[in-house]
């Protein structure tokens, strides 16, 4: 059977599918023009008064009058502020088609940000920034902080360094030998997405975790940031770049020396809690709740000079407030918050060791009392997967020191 079609005909066919696809384009796209026609402005009127009625144009002048007031909103002096503006402004991309946020303002807004951990929705009403702008921006900030801090106030102790450390370690907390404290903090988050329980703590939250080695001093010597909160400190130790620099004996820790008052030598360490590996270099407490008073002497000691990471990490807290509140946005956006706070941290203790916390604590940031020096982590087993025969002759060799040697 023979059907002729005209052309006529598949002409009018040819159009209606034209005109179904051009349909099917339109409905696709019409939430975009929705937004079109509900756009009234270029610039909200609100936000164009930004340099009239914004937090920035009403309150900087003000505090730049008064020092005290000034170092408790920016957490630093007015002199760090300028020496920090100095170093981050270059670095700073400024294209706009509108006017700018200016890098002065940004750097203050980013620094309030981290003190008190306010949401960005209320940062952008208090200072007539619109809210993506302001997350893009600290977003930068907090970036461009880490890449300009961390290679003046993160760089790796070199050996003279270190032997100034144990030099502090022993003179300040009665620990020889000692060139760091080792411990990891949980930072908590907004659930990513897509994790799964990777991200999930047994805390029930989410966090990712900042470890780190700290001085005599409370300054962060060396981090490692951005594990998922379901790792456990120690697998998190042993496999970042410093933990395994220090388990393989690769970093560059001066020689074994004696301990003050002995003749033979003695390795210098780093002290850690029961989460961590025992290594000829990593002192932690021996296992258990019911110890000969040797035993118990010595830990105590041992975490007398331990829990001074742990106090690093309650005045970086009681610093940036941003650490006691839920962090929004994704895993790259709190790791550069955190990286941000520690450069800051280092960064206000070494260009003023006077600017302490107690200048603005507000009663909430915690230094452990040497009454506290417990062990306050699930211990683990000490078998031959994780100890060296080796490493428990060395803490053996500590613990009789500190029992000769015992101090108030």
């Amino acid at each position: 059977m023979n059907v002729n079609i005209s052309d006529e005909f598949l002409s009018v066919i040819g159009q209606g599918i034209v005109a179904y696809y051009l349909l099917l384009v339109l409905y696709q796209n019409d939430g975009n023009h929705q937004d079109l026609e509900q756009r009234k402005y270029w610039v909200h009127p609100f936000l164009r008064c930004r340099d009239e009625k914004g937090l920035f144009s009403t309150i900087y002048q003000e505090l730049l009058d008064d020092e005290m007031m000034f170092f408790n909103y920016t957490r630093m002096t007015k002199e760090q502020f300028e020496d920090l503006l100095s170093m981050v402004d270059p670095h700073i991309k400024k294209v706009s088609q509108r006017k700018a946020v200016s890098t002065r303002e940004m750097l203050f807004i980013t620094l309030r940000h981290l003190a008190t951990g306010s949401t960005q929705t209320e940062l952008s009403y208090n200072f007539r920034v619109g809210q993506p702008t302001l997350s893009k921006r600290i977003g930068e900030m907090t970036q461009v902080l880490w890449e300009v801090l961390s290679p003046v106030s993160l760089k790796p102790p070199t050996t003279e360094e270190w032997k100034n450390i144990a030099r502090q370690f022993y003179e300040k907390w009665q620990v020889p030998n000692c060139v760091g404290a080792i411990d990891g903090k949980h930072c908590v988050m907004m659930a990513p997405e897509n994790s799964g329980s990777e991200f999930f703590t047994h805390k029930r939250n989410f966090s990712i975790v900042l470890l780190a080695v700290v001085d005599a001093n409370y300054n962060f010597l060396l981090v490692e940031i951005g594990a998922p909160g379901s790792y456990s400190d120690g697998g998190i130790f042993q496999n970042s770049d410093f933990g395994r620099d220090i388990l393989n004996q690769t970093i560059n820790i001066p020689a074994d020396q004696p301990l003050p008052g002995q003749t033979r030598n003695f390795p210098h360490y780093f002290v850690a809690d029961a989460a961590f590996p025992l290594r000829r270099n990593v002192m932690k407490p021996y296992p258990g709740h019911v110890l000969p008073q040797d035993k118990t002497y010595y830990n105590q000691r041992i975490s007398r000079g331990r829990r001074i990471v742990e106090n690093a990490f309650g005045i970086l807290a009681g610093k940036f407030r941003i650490f006691h509140k839920l962090m929004y946005g994704n895993v790259n956006t709190v790791k550069n918050l955190i990286c941000a706070s520690v450069a800051l941290h280092n960064f206000i203790r070494l260009t003023a060791p006077n600017s302490g916390i107690a200048s603005f604590n507000d009663g909430s940031s915690t230094l452990l009392p040497e009454s506290m020096q417990t062990l306050h982590r699930d211990e683990i087993c000490e078998n031959s997967q994780n100890v060296t025969t080796n490493a428990k002759q060395v803490r053996d060799q500590l613990k009789e020191y500190f029992n000769r040697n015992r101090v108030v």
